[in-house]
């Protein structure tokens, strides 16, 4: 079995505690899976009756660190963030209430006519300070109910949102910006058994996109849903993206197939020869895709964002205090999927008598390309922390007497890159450096700049071409390498 104990996902959860605040009572919003469709479907109508209301939301443990935000509800049900499922046959009329219970006048997308056909998404949008949908964006006063009524559209995967004015996503923060909800239409008489993925980001009020609280299905890691797969199980997977920032979504270990791609109001199905195969997916802002793979061998796996921001613990969020369980090892998400930590394990795990081991007889050793992805940390560290680069490309490998010398020099070295990254924020890691390895232009030489944030993934990414080389090292001298082995 394969096992995704380890995937960036949300579980369902019941919350049933309340908070009294300002004189009402304000319940805890469930996590919601997307399992369950809202509403009641029938003889053709989908009768739908939302509203939306003030919430007590857990991203991480439920009953622990808290936001109050806005979600939506189906009346008479608890609020669900993400808000509830849309999920309907093509062709099917969609009879909708909305009703404002916040304390100030909203502004609802997505709940509206599409296109009955195969529509490639719109483009960017250049002024963020608007949407595309003016004329079908439902303007609903505090205290208030809308009536809806439209046709579902062509089979695709949408959503619907709100926010408190007529701005993009792109502008949404503070407690409405994680107001929105999956709608998907399926291809009439079909229906198949996928799993659907919202991505929601709280922004605080005057927040920006490298300190934020990415979420999937509601829920922030490590308090994400796992799942457990058989190998040679077909899996489908719909993601929706309604947060304000882009998403390079990767999936270890396999690839798999981009069936369509959409937005808010607009899908195209791929046909067979136009689906795309790929280990990471862009999603943008308000985008959406749909797609499939098989797990081929067991293992331990992550489907998660890419972008080093979104794998890392935010700090120091308005009003929201999370989990201290971070560390500059670990570093959240970022900790986990990092190179380093592969890297770690091969270090720890490689045979000490073939450390001095070589795949071709002009190539580095084990030992010593262990040393250059080791060392070259030090050319982001130094400079993040207003120190001068090193002076030698790589310590010489007589300074580590055994295994255990030069394992614990890999551990430092990312340990403290890590806590570099930390220590400079969110501002500080946007700063310029002069460029450290421009000096391979010597008429450049101490002239370029370069900004932290670049020349972290910089590094990151040498760092990941030496876990390649070493991965050859382990086929070469008769090894598999740690993470290509089965896990028990």
């Amino acid at each position: 079995m394969l096992d995704f104990r380890r995937v960036l996902f949300a579980v369902a959860l019941f919350v049933a505690s309340t908070v009294a605040a300002a004189g009402q009572t304000i319940p805890a919003a469930s996590t919601n899976d997307n399992r369950a469709p809202a509403g009641t479907l029938a003889n053709g109508v989908l009768s739908l009756h939302l509203e939306m209301r003030p919430a007590i939301w857990y991203p991480e443990e439920d009953g622990k660190a808290h936001l109050i935000v806005s979600a939506f509800a189906e009346e008479g049900h608890i609020p669900q963030i993400p808000g509830p499922m849309i999920r309907v046959p093509g062709g099917t009329e969609i009879a909708a209430t909305i009703r404002n219970l916040l304390d100030h006048t909203i502004y609802v997308h997505g709940l509206a006519p599409r296109l009955d056909a195969n529509a490639k998404p719109a483009a960017a949008q250049l002024d963020p300070t608007n949407t595309s949908d003016g004329a079908n964006t439902l303007e609903i006063p505090t205290g208030t109910v809308r009536e809806v009524r439209f046709k579902s559209g062509a089979p695709g995967s949408y959503y619907y949102w709100a926010s408190n004015d007529r701005q993009s996503l792109l502008m949404r923060n503070g407690p409405d910006s994680v107001l929105s909800g999956a709608f998907l239409v399926d291809p009439p008489g079909a229906r198949s058994n996928d799993r659907v993925f919202v991505i929601n980001t709280w922004v605080p009020v005057g927040g920006n996109a490298f300190n934020t609280l990415p979420t999937i299905n509601g829920k922030s890691w490590p308090y994400t849903e796992s799942f457990t797969l058989q190998v040679g199980e077909s899996v489908e997977w719909r993601w929706i993206n309604a947060s304000d920032s882009d998403h390079a979504m990767h999936l270890h270990g396999f690839y798999f197939h981009v069936n369509g791609v959409g937005d808010q109001d607009h899908f195209l199905a791929y046909s067979g020869s136009e689906q795309q195969t790929v280990v990471t997916q862009e999603l943008l802002p308000g985008g959406t895709f749909t797609m499939n793979w098989v797990p081929e061998r067991p293992g331990h796996w992550l489907m998660h964002c890419h972008m080093t921001f979104h794998m890392m613990q935010p700090e120091s969020l308005p009003g929201y205090s999370g989990s201290s369980g971070y560390t500059s090892q670990n570093a959240g998400m970022g900790g986990l999927v990092l190179i380093g930590r592969k890297l770690i394990a091969m270090a720890e795990d490689f045979p000490e008598d073939k450390y001095d081991f070589k795949a071709a007889p002009t190539a580095r050793t084990f030992a010593e390309r262990l040393i250059h992805a080791a060392a070259a940390n030090y050319y982001f560290t130094n400079l993040a922390l207003g120190q001068k680069p090193p002076a030698d490309e790589d310590p010489p490998r007589t300074q580590f007497k055994n295994k255990a010398a030069l394992v614990a020099y890999v551990k430092k070295s990312f340990a403290e890159g890590a806590a570099a990254i930390k220590a400079k924020g969110d501002k500080g890691i946007l700063e310029s450096v002069v460029d450290p390895f421009a000096q391979d232009n010597p008429s450049q030489a101490g002239k370029d700049q370069i900004r932290l944030i670049d020349l972290a993934h910089s590094i990151n990414e040498h760092s990941g071409e030496v876990y390649g080389q070493l991965s050859v090292y382990y086929r070469v001298a008769g090894f598999i390498p740690p993470e290509s082995r089965p896990k028990k």
